[in-house]
Formats: structure tokens, sequence, C-alpha cells
């Protein structure tokens, strides 16, 4: 038959064992904890008694003992057993154990004052000891010696104190001893309902850190940590505060008091429990910026010179029925390196303040068990930072309109994301440039300059070639010195996060469309915070996306009113009457409403396989004339003969744009026969067919001495 084993915990207690052995005989001890205590006690009862009474009265005697055990086993059970061990009733218990532990030592008379059965009072007194306080015990401890004395006297009554103490030298050892045994058993006990509170409230913040929590329910349960922590420090009130190191906001989670009828004043004329910044001339905000435990009292002392914790001790004007508050940090990572995510504070009462040579001691305690909150801060950090990041790319992507996009993500990275200062630099794909394009908390000249080829050595045109974020302080050789020593840029520290989506089209990276530079002043801050800069990468994506839709909705917008304009270009041309108006009218529409530099007409005649001189609209540079394209290579033969377009967004390194035809003889200079395409420093070109029923019949040409992309 298996046996059904008890909880760890209860057994661990019932049988006074630690929590570190656990043995099979440890189990059957802690199983059967009072049945042993019983048969100990009736078999000192039996042996101290069987040569001194009768068995009629012994028997009675254990008779009467195993009904009590019968009530207690068997009728107190339950709820039952939840109000028979409250302190009244154990205090009535252990009274009345010790008057019937009294008659029995009295019936037996000179056998029973100098046996054994004295020693039984140490069980009544153990029960006193686990359930009432320290000062009632040392009142019961004097009344067993009361007890004591009074059995002496009840069996040779003394004429003097000298004949008294001859007669009854033991008396003295007896009380020594019950002094002694309840003292222990008193520490021990305590000891151990000290270690159940520790392991019943670490097992419940293990349970609240779990993130398979419900998130608003986490808010209720941290009654039970602080209730905990102010049980075993004898606290009033307790709070915990939460640091966000990104805004540098500090704020109250929870507060909690403990004795009923009082309320915690979390919120007093000093603006307790209000939220308040690292900053702050304020005992939580050194805490989270020393890392250190802290005592608030409420004026100094004399003893403040002599104490070895004087450097942990402040004097702050607390509310009226404060006497004393303590805060510990509560933080992540290894000493010396730990970030401080909050601060637990304990407020103590006039009637129970802290012992300050002990300060040290609470100090270690406290910390020991703040670091188990840590998770639960940790998780609720992570909420916030997920809600956060919705918000703001709810904000961020709310609008189509680019330079709201930009304003938006700075009013981000310099508000919730707590950054000092930022700016936003995108890529200009037709000049191939990275240019910042805004800037929040800078000077405006810093955002005007800045502006470098995507070639280049520049950090940002690095950052947008390897599209990897880097955070970098004081000189780096990708820095422009111009704008690093004019701006003072060996003050700052610095990130520098590309702009795209973690991933594009077929789960790969996709192209970077600028750079984001955030950072501080090093007198303000000297790191930026990882999770930031996770938060940062994340943000990114969003606004990623958001530039996207803006530029696409304004690259549509553009076309809109270019197909508008060039619908009414059309209705000019149809107008016109003769061909030379037609032409005029075509490339001067053309060169304005494509923004172009130099817009060129050829005309072919298929009738004599000529191309006419070409009608230029735009300002040609030199006073070199035009030499007529040959049909038989060059982009406008190309052109005719494919009747397809050619589009050259690097028309220097266009052979058919940029290469002289034949080749340069040897010994003839480069510069001898330069194309038109040099001559008037082409960046882009566009040439296309002029057809008629499929004929080409001309061929138009666009050129642009800036880079353009094609769309």
């Amino acid at each position: 038959m298996s046996v059904r084993r008890l909880g760890m915990s209860q057994l661990a207690k019932d049988a006074g064992f630690g929590t570190r052995i656990w043995s099979e005989a440890g189990y059957w001890g802690g199983r059967f904890y009072h049945l042993i205590v019983a048969a100990g006690t009736g078999a000192v009862l039996v042996a101290s008694s069987v040569q001194h009474v009768s068995p009629l009265i012994l028997a009675g005697w254990l008779a009467g003992y195993g009904l009590y055990l019968l009530v207690r086993f068997y009728f107190i059970a339950g709820q039952r057993e939840a109000a028979y061990y409250q302190p009244l009733p154990q205090f009535v218990r252990a009274q009345i154990a010790m008057g019937l532990l009294t008659l029995v030592i009295a019936w037996l008379g000179e056998a029973g004052t100098r046996g054994y059965l004295w020693l039984l009072y140490s069980l009544q007194l153990m029960i006193i000891g686990r359930h009432l306080s320290t000062g009632l015990l040392l009142a019961c401890i004097l009344e067993v010696w009361v007890m004591l004395a009074g059995l002496r006297l009840m069996v040779a009554p003394w004429r003097t104190v000298a004949s008294f103490i001859q007669t009854n030298p033991d008396l003295v050892v007896q009380w020594a001893w019950i002094a002694l045994i309840g003292f222990v058993l008193h520490y021990l006990l305590r000891n151990i309902e000290a270690r159940d509170g520790t392991i019943a409230v670490l097992s419940e913040i293990n349970r609240l850190a779990d993130r398979r929590q419900v998130w608003p329910e986490l808010g209720a349960r941290w009654e039970v940590v602080l209730g905990t922590y102010l049980r075993n420090v004898g606290g009033r009130c307790g709070s915990v505060w939460l640091c966000n190191q990104r805004t540098g906001e500090i704020r109250p989670l929870t507060t909690l008091g403990r004795r009923l009828g009082q309320s915690c004043l979390v919120t007093d004329p000093n603006g307790e429990g209000e939220p308040i910044t690292i900053a702050a001339d304020h005992p939580v905000a050194e805490v989270v910026r020393t890392g250190r435990p802290l005592y608030c009292r409420r004026q100094a002392t004399l003893g403040d010179r002599l104490s070895r914790t004087h450097g942990a001790v402040r004097v702050y004007p607390l509310p009226p029925d404060i006497q004393g508050r303590i805060l510990v940090p509560i933080g992540e990572g290894d000493s010396g390196e730990s970030r401080v995510l909050g601060v637990l504070s304990i407020d103590f009462d006039r009637a129970n303040p802290p012992r300050e040579p002990l300060l040290d001691h609470y100090f270690e305690f406290l910390g020991d068990m703040a670091r188990w909150v840590m998770p639960i801060l940790k998780f609720i950090q992570q909420v916030e930072e997920d809600q956060t990041l919705h918000r703001l790319g709810v904000q961020v992507g709310s609008s189509l309109h680019l330079q709201d996009v930009l304003d938006d993500t700075l009013d981000a990275l310099t508000g919730p994301l707590g950054f000092e200062l930022a700016t936003i630099s995108l890529v200009d794909e037709e000049a191939q440039l990275i240019r910042c394009v805004a800037g929040r908390n800078v000077p405006a000249e810093w955002v005007a300059q800045a502006c470098h080829p995507l070639d280049s050595n520049d950090i940002q045109a690095d950052v947008v070639r390897r599209g990897e974020m880097e955070v970098i302080q004081g000189w780096d050789e990708r820095f422009d010195r111009r704008i690093y020593k004019r701006f003072h840029h060996e003050q700052l520290i610095r990130a520098f996060v590309p702009i795209r989506r973690q991933t594009g089209k077929e789960g790969r990276p996709s192209k970077v469309q600028g750079v984001v530079e955030v950072g501080y002043h090093l007198r303000t801050q000297a790191q930026i915070a990882p999770d930031q800069l996770a938060m940062l990468e994340a943000l990114m994506d969003q606004v990623a996306v958001a530039i996207e839709q803006a530029r696409l909705f304004e690259s549509t917008e553009r076309h809109r009113e270019l197909l508008a304009q060039l619908h009414q270009v059309s209705h000019k041309i149809a107008s016109a009457r003769y061909p030379d108006q037609v032409l005029k009218t075509l490339g001067e529409a053309l060169q304005r409403v494509l923004a172009a530099d130099i817009v060129m007409i050829y005309r072919y005649d298929r009738g004599t396989r000529t191309i006419e001189p070409p009608r230029v609209f735009g300002e040609v540079w030199g006073r070199r004339p035009l030499r007529l394209p040959p049909l038989d290579r060059g982009v406008v033969a190309e052109i005719l003969h494919t009747g397809r377009p050619y589009y050259a967004p690097d028309a220097p390194d266009d052979p058919l744009l940029s290469e002289p035809y034949p080749p340069l003889t040897e010994g003839e200079k480069p510069g001898a026969r330069r194309t038109f395409t040099l001559r008037q420093n082409i960046k882009s070109f566009a040439g296309v067919p002029m057809l008629v029923n499929g004929e080409a019949l001309g061929v138009l040409c666009v050129n642009y001495r800036r880079r353009h992309a094609f769309g």
C-alpha cells in the first residue's frame, strides 16, 4: 500500500529539519511528528511515576492524555486547526499543560521534584516560543521558575533562605536549564518560521516572475511580496519603484500598508509616491544613481559620527508617523557592473524603528530578497517597451507625408526612447548621397553640412553599405573632421543605426534607406543601454516601413501631377499647326515637366536615311558646334535601330555616351575628342524613340547634370 506523502515544507516545519537534509527517515519523522512527541511524553510520564503511584492512577493519567490526543487529531482539523494554531489558543493550551504538569509533580512529592518530569516544561515553552513573542516567553520562563520553587517549598518548607538553598542545591541548575532550553527552542523555531516565510515568498515571487502569468494579475499579487518583506523586518509600509533608464523617470509600481486600520502614506507633503527623475534630490534617485542601499531618518543624532554605517544614513523629512526608511536597489548584472532596475522601500513607524547598529544586516537581508523581484521588473519593463514600440509605430506610421514621418520619429527618439539628441539622414539614390534631412537638439548648421557621397569613407555611408549599427565615443577615422571639431563631437557618445526593414522580399534584409544618429552629451550620460539600442533597432524597422510608404505616396503624387501636366502639353501640341511649332512646344514642356537640364529632339528622315540637326532646349555650355550623330554607331543610332528606350543613370560610365569613336590613337590626348556627355557634364541620360505606326521618326534625348534615377 502506497503512503500519501505530505508537502515537504510542512513536514520540514513539523520535524524541525532543514530543507537540505531530506531522507526516508526524515520523511517518516515529519509524517508522524506529533505521535512521536506524544509517545515520548507518555514514556517520560510512565517512567517517572510507575514506582510512586498506583497502576489505576497512572492509567487515569494516560487515559486523560489519550483523550486530549483524540480530540486534537480527530476533532480539531481543517478550518478548526487553523483557528487552533492562533496565538491565544496556543497560550491557553500551554498554560493548561503547565498547570497539569505542576499538579502531577506535586502529586509525586519528593520523587517528582527530584526527578526529571520538570523537563516536560520545555514542551510548553516550545509552544509559546513558536506562536508568541519573545517577551511573553521570558514571562513564562519566570512562571516556570516560580512553579519549580513552589514545588520545592511544598515538599520541604524553608525556615531561612540559607537552609532552603542548602536543601535544594539543584534548583538553580533546573532554572538555568529551563531558561537555556526555552531560549534555544525559541531561537530555532523562529529561524524555521523565518525560513518557511522566505521559501514561501520566493516561491510566490518565482510564480509572479513567470511570463505565462496574465499581465493584469501582477499588480494585485505585489501585496504577497511586500507583505512578506514587512513581516520579516517589522515594517509598516512598503513600496517598489521602477526605474526607466531611457527616460530617466522613476515611479512607484505598488505600495502596501501592513497593519490594519493604518494607511500607508505614499503621497505626503514631500511628494513621496509621485514619479521623479534620476537626477532629482531624492533618496530613491540617490539609490538609483549610486547603486547602494540607504537609510533615511527624521533627524540627525550624535551617534551618526560613531556609526560605521554613517555613509548610508541620510536625514530626510519623512511623514509625521514614519520614524525611518530603508531603501535598497534592485539590480541586474554582476556587482560593479549592475544596472539598477528599481528600488525597494520599507518604512518603519515609531513603535518599531529599525535598529541602526544592525543596518548592515537589514541591507543584506532586504537586498537578497529584493534580487528575487528583478525578473518581475524585467517582465514589466519588457511589457512596457512592447507597448511603447507599438504606440510609437502607430504614431510614426500614421502619416503619408515624409516630413511628418521624420518629425514623429524625432519625437519618439528624444521622447519615450530618452535620447538627448537625434538626426535623420536619408539616402538620395539620384545624387548617390547620404544627406541629413532633420535633427532635434542639434545646431541647424550640423544638419546642413552633414552630406556625403555613398561611396565615401564617412561613417554614415559606411553604415549604409554594411547595414550594421555602431556605437562610438570619441574620434573615429570615418568622421568628418570639420563637423567633428566645429560641433565638439568629442563630448558625445552616439549610436548610428541603419533605417531598414529587418526582412525584405524572400526573407532577405531590405535596402538601407538612411541612418539615424542618436546620443548623449557625456556630462549627461556616458553609455547607451543595450535594451535601449534593442528598442531603437526595433523602431527603425517600423520607421523604414513608414518612410517607404511616404516616399511611395509622394512618388505617386508626383506621377499624378506629371500626368496632369503632360495631358495639358498634349492639348498644346494638338493645337499646334506647324511641325516646328509642335517640336518647340514639346521640347519646352518636357524640359519644364521633367526638370531636365537639356532636352534634344532629333528628327529622322527615313526616305533619305539622314538625321537632321537637333532642336535643343536648355543651356548648352561652350561654343563648339554640335556634331550630327552617325547612323552606324552611338546612342541615337542604337535607339533608332532597336526602337527601344535607352536609360543611363550613370552616363559618364556608359561607353555609348562617353567613349569617342574611333578610339583615341597612340599619342592623342584623352581630352582631344570628348563626347557631348563629358563636355556638358551630363550625369544621367534617357533616350526615347518617337514612334508613329511602329516606325521611328526621331529620338527624344533628356539630359541631367545631376544624377537622376529613372523610375
